[in-house]
């Protein structure tokens, strides 16, 4: 609440194709999904982020947190972790956009981050200060079908922090750089046609499960089937043929089921989702990527335990 003469200043991102089932919703580091107002549509609308065949149902929501002086914020058992204000907004946006898509299944797109002022409870809308990502901006050309709108639940919020407070304990820890290329790929894999969508996924699961190991695509599989703990043969031979389709689109053979490649990539979609958040999990415990890949091939040898399990 604002006082008299007082000047609360934040940073707001659009959300396209967004669904919330509350007004605001608050999350780690003071960050929160809010419903838009009027004058923040009213700016969309000047600046044409609200494109021809939109709608305003479309931007319902949008990405709201203080631009302050940087502060330490704690978990809710009290344990310090990184201020996330101390970061640039790309960064903030960006590790939110991560823990949603990793929470579950449903996209969304970010537009560019715009400056917000209430001075004495009335929002000042600013300039666009950061233009959205290419890929971003890309997305906009595409009317997605609107069962893919990301639904964000009562039970999402504890889960996103989670995976929030996850990117952000490696990030203070000086252990981002081993998740950053399959977090990256991740992302990357929801845009593009499927062949694209299909190698992203694999490199990000090659970055998780193999480094530099060089049987490929037997290991891969294995690894990511016992990780993943239910339904490991069925797992296998999903990613077994996701591969064999990734050297197939690499090496230029022409000719591909365009239904099974979307299959596929739905399929390991999924699986990539659930590998990054163990991941993150395990590399929060100090436990290297090295030592992960170690113990799964040492317990798919003996007593078959997950990695969870043991971890």
């Amino acid at each position: 609440m604002t006082t008299k003469n007082s000047i609360e200043k934040y940073w707001l991102y659009p959300l396209f194709y967004f669904d919330c089932y509350q007004e605001n919703v608050e999350l780690l580091g003071n960050v929160q999904i809010k419903r838009v107002h009027n004058e923040f549509m009213a700016f969309l609308e000047k600046h044409n982020y609200i494109i021809p065949w939109s709608h305003p149902s479309h931007v319902k929501w949008m990405i709201l947190f203080p631009n302050l002086p940087s502060v330490d914020i704690q978990d809710n058992k009290g344990k310090k972790v990184p201020a996330l204000n101390r970061l640039h907004p790309e960064i903030i946006t960006d590790d939110l956009k991560t823990s949603l898509r990793l929470c579950h299944q449903g996209d969304f797109s970010v537009g560019p981050v715009i400056a917000g002022n209430i001075n004495n409870s009335v929002w000042e809308i600013g300039d666009t200060i950061f233009p959205p990502p290419i890929s971003e901006t890309a997305f906009w050309a595409y009317q997605p079908d609107p069962s893919i709108y990301y639904k964000f639940n009562k039970n999402d919020t504890n889960n996103v922090n989670k995976l929030m407070e996850y990117i952000n304990i490696l990030r203070l820890n000086k252990n981002y750089s081993v998740i950053n290329i399959a977090l990256e790929r991740f992302n990357s894999a929801y845009n593009g046609e499927f062949e694209n969508r299909l190698i992203d996924q694999m490199i990000a699961f090659e970055t998780l499960y193999l480094g530099d190991d060089k049987e490929l695509g037997y290991k891969l599989a294995l690894r990511t089937a016992f990780l993943l703990g239910k339904n490991r043969v069925t797992i296998f031979k999903n990613m077994k043929k996701a591969y064999e389709l990734r050297g197939k689109i690499v090496h230029g053979q022409k000719q591909l089921d365009w239904a099974e490649l979307a299959e596929i990539v739905d399929v390991t979609q999924e699986y990539l989702r659930q590998s990054i958040r163990k991941f993150l999990l395990l590399l929060t415990k100090r436990i290297s990527m090295k030592e992960i890949r170690n113990k799964l091939d040492e317990n798919i040898l003996s007593n078959g335990k997950t990695l969870a399990e043991i971890g």
